[in-house]
């Protein structure tokens, strides 16, 4: 298997920090036709380029959370001096969830993305209360 873009003695220059290293330092970008392609930045630029990338879109969540409200009482950051973004939760009505919106956010989702956004509409805003509240009286008529 040939590989691409190598220099002498399988070393190559990192387009972020550009330090000559060698080629087991950059993570694989596939093979195409017998070619293996590599990524034009070593593993560890690439690794921080991502958490940045991470922070971003959570702080981006957060922000966006912030402005939301509890649709059953109507818990905010307008109406209460001690709100918590973290205190809304999103509920899903119609037991149709693929996901964890939390969770997808965390793992690298972008908040933008198409699957995020699918998940979010299915989804109630409610605070903790209201959240426990639902699910307690839920549970409470199953028995």
């Amino acid at each position: 298997m040939k590989n691409f873009n190598t220099s002498i003695n399988n070393r190559r220059v990192c387009k972020c920090c550009n330090n000559t290293k060698a080629i087991e330092k950059f993570a694989s970008a596939g093979t195409v036709k017998g070619i293996k392609y590599y990524r034009s930045s070593c593993k560890d630029c690439y690794y921080i380029q991502k958490q940045e990338e991470l922070k971003k879109s959570i702080a981006t969540f957060k922000k966006w959370k912030t402005k939301q409200k509890c649709s059953r009482c109507g818990y905010s950051k307008k109406n209460n001096f001690e709100f918590v973004v973290e205190h809304l939760q999103f509920h899903h009505p119609k037991k149709n969830k693929l996901f964890n919106i939390a969770d997808m956010v965390r793992s690298g989702f972008r908040f933008k993305g198409k699957r995020l956004q699918e998940e979010l509409k299915k989804c109630d805003i409610l605070c903790g209360r209201c959240h426990d509240f639902i699910h307690y009286t839920t549970k409470k008529h199953l028995k």
